[in-house]
């Protein structure tokens, strides 16, 4: 008889689940924040992250965000863990505001150019997929591998053909690549490059921290920053986008953007489109900082 309640309460919990997905999510990162804050260590790097950018905010503007900051981390990571069911679950729509009307530029250059987008760890970033997806466009995206765990969240997305996996070791690989045969033709590159060439879009996180020489003004603060968009730019031709996912924590809600960085082939430096990226990024943030992840020791370097 156990057994059968237990199932029971298992049945009733999936179908909730699966009809109210994002707000058993939501009410579960809830929880886990709370807990998380409390008892860890990480509220103490965020309040010092939040009030190096934000000195003036006051401490309770400080906690509201802390507070949020970790929740969507935590929901980010639940998403992740989603991914292949939430993709299938028809019920996830009403979550998402329509998709956007995305300009007729941006269709044209997936179908023609190709597109290199670029993603920041704002709001949920672990579903911005679903867009591209929603376009039929397939994506290939550059991880790192930090830990297993960090693979098994990334395997988790990594399905249906519609999103290849790129490790920085490839990545950097295919830049390379690319910089060999620039000015020669294309069937000269190896059969991965071949196949990353081939992808409508490129997608790269570029707002963690790098060991890139180049320094950009970001949130108000001289940091290196990850060109690696701007090389896959210059060497393929393809147009720069910013790709984002601002989560409405009282709607539930998950609203979509997808605006213009840089578009032009010219000779324009890497430091000025570089810095039109983080620009980009930071009014964003700026506009919207409980969106970001501030558990990320971003400022380590400038702090100290």
């Amino acid at each position: 008889m156990l057994i059968l309640y237990l199932f029971l309460l298992f049945a009733v919990f999936y179908v909730v689940h699966c009809r109210y997905i994002l707000h058993t999510l939501d009410t579960l990162a809830h929880i886990v924040a709370h807990i998380v804050l409390k008892f860890g260590s990480v509220r103490r790097k965020m309040e010092k992250n939040i009030k190096f950018i934000f000195p003036h905010f006051t401490d309770a503007r400080v906690n509201d965000i802390i507070f949020k900051s970790m929740k969507l981390n935590i929901l980010n990571i639940l998403i992740a863990l989603h991914q292949p069911f939430v993709l299938d679950n028809p019920h996830w729509i009403k979550y998402a505001t329509p998709y956007p009307e995305v300009s007729q530029e941006y269709l044209n250059d997936l179908q023609t150019t190709k597109c290199v987008n670029i993603v920041s760890h704002l709001g949920i970033f672990y579903d911005v997929s679903a867009l591209h997806n929603s376009y039929g466009s397939k994506t290939a995206v550059v991880y790192r591998p930090v830990s297993k765990a960090h693979t098994l969240l990334f395997a988790c997305k990594a399905f249906r053909g519609k999103i290849f996996g790129m490790t920085n070791t490839v990545f950097v690989d295919y830049l390379k690549d690319l910089k060999r045969v620039k000015g020669s033709t294309q069937e000269q590159l190896s059969d991965t490059s071949k196949e990353i060439n081939n992808y409508p879009i490129i997608l790269i996180p570029c707002d963690s921290h790098s060991r890139n020489k180049t320094t950009v003004e970001f949130l108000g603060k001289r940091v290196s920053f990850h060109s690696s968009p701007v090389d896959v730019h210059k060497l393929t031709g393809r147009p720069i986008w910013f790709v984002y996912a601002i989560y409405d924590f009282q709607t539930r809600k998950i609203i979509y953007n997808v605006t213009s960085v840089y578009r032009e082939c010219d000779d324009v430096s890497d430091e000025i489109i570089l810095q039109k990226v983080a620009n980009c990024i930071s009014e964003i943030i700026v506009a919207n900082p409980e969106q970001y992840c501030w558990s990320l020791n971003r400022f380590y370097t400038v702090m100290n």
